[in-house]
């Protein structure tokens, strides 16, 4: 079996081809760098041969060097790259936007597809951002550029034509679902964390603190973080917030300022210090796949508090390793930071269980096992080309 990896940008895609290569079936990776461009180097801790590497400089400039600025456009470019390009493998792994000419040259060389969905349904992502954006007013032009109707329609598109449509979580195989989606051509397979960058190494603080890592959107549902930390204002806390501002959050964030600390986006390597700092991890997402700090904030022991729309349901308990709870509910929200304050033993415990669980069944390679058992065990060599 020869299995080929194909993406434009980094996402997970750089794990899959390592996992891939580590199990002996990697054809080729096709992406727009691997390795040191424009002063960042996206290859550190990826195990994947040169001669497998395939890249495409025109693609890189405007993925990294434009800064995304023509992101569709660089998806027709890259997919039609590749096409081109592919031959050697029987199955090819890639993303949307970009695998409709993947898909089709495929289908003409009886390769079969794989198509990676790291989020909900495009149809369900849209109306539950659109809800918020229109809830607190926001500018929605962005996401009309985002859900486009040219770019909705292709997406949808490649659901139909693609064999499989891999996702990460039983949120997003929900999401499909309520579409009319054959749930037969849905694998899922939770994303994993690198056990050796995310260790528990608790560091000694006396402020309570709960912690959030990634962008600062209305997505990420931070708003609601935001407000039902400040409204509590318990004694002697602290929440953390680690990552990109967009726009949309900033007048949230001069809202409520008290004992709110903001960190810019760090590294990745540098994220388990600030994990270890803290209690307690927050993710109070309106809609994702699977974030992977959830993962990465079990690693360093920490329990959770995640909503429905998280994948956090498929990594946690509720009340065992932390809790799940509704989206866009403060209040809910208040009484399992409430707990947590007035139960550190609780902390301890949970968190030993967050770590024991991701410990087991949760890491990369679990991923990447899971993902070689599925395309041996699922005949897709021997489906039909539709």
């Amino acid at each position: 079996m020869k299995v080929s990896v194909a993406v434009r940008q980094k996402f997970h895609g750089f794990h899959l081809a390592h996992q891939l290569n580590r199990l002996g079936v990697l054809q080729n990776l096709y992406t727009s760098y691997f390795g040191k461009l424009f002063g960042k180097d996206n290859s550190a801790g990826f195990n994947i041969p040169k001669d497998k590497i395939k890249t495409n400089l025109i693609s890189a400039f405007i993925t990294y060097g434009l800064k995304n600025k023509f992101a569709y456009e660089a998806d027709l470019f890259f997919g039609n790259w590749v096409a081109s390009k592919m031959g050697e493998e029987d199955i090819i792994i890639t993303w949307g936007i970009q695998a409709l000419p993947i898909i089709k040259r495929a289908k003409q060389l009886g390769i079969k597809v794989i198509l990676e969905r790291g989020s909900a349904h495009a149809t369900e992502q849209y109306e539950i951002l659109k809800y918020e954006f229109d809830k607190y007013n926001v500018n929605i032009a962005t996401l009309d550029r985002s859900f486009s109707p040219r770019r909705m329609e292709r997406e949808l598109l490649e659901y139909e034509l693609a064999d499989i449509i891999s996702i990460p979580s039983k949120y997003v195989e929900r999401s499909f679902i309520k579409h009319a989606f054959d749930s037969k051509k849905l694998f899922i397979n939770n994303y994993g964390v690198d056990l050796s960058q995310f260790t528990f190494l608790p560091i000694e603080h006396k402020p309570f603190r709960i912690i959030y890592a990634g962008n600062l959107t209305l997505q990420k549902g931070v708003h609601y973080l935001l407000e039902a930390f400040s409204e509590l204002d318990l004694p002697d806390t602290e929440l953390w917030l680690i990552g990109k501002v967009h726009d949309e959050i900033i007048p949230f964030l001069k809202k409520y300022t008290k004992n709110v600390i903001h960190v810019p986006a760090v590294p990745q390597v540098k994220l388990n210090e600030y994990y270890n700092q803290c209690d307690v991890f927050c993710i109070n997402s309106i809609q994702e796949g699977l974030a992977l700090v959830q993962p990465q904030a079990m690693a360093c022991g920490l329990p959770l508090i995640c909503t429905t729309n998280t994948g956090g349901d498929d990594l946690i308990t509720d009340g065992i390793e932390g809790f799940i709870i509704p989206i866009r509910n403060v209040k809910t929200l208040q009484e399992k930071i409430y707990f947590f304050y007035y139960n550190r033993v609780v902390i301890k415990t949970m968190g030993a269980k967050a770590l024991k669980k991701i410990s087991n069944g949760l890491t990369w390679n679990d991923y990447g096992n899971r993902y070689l058992s599925f395309l041996n065990s699922s005949n897709i060599l021997n489906r039909d080309q539709s």
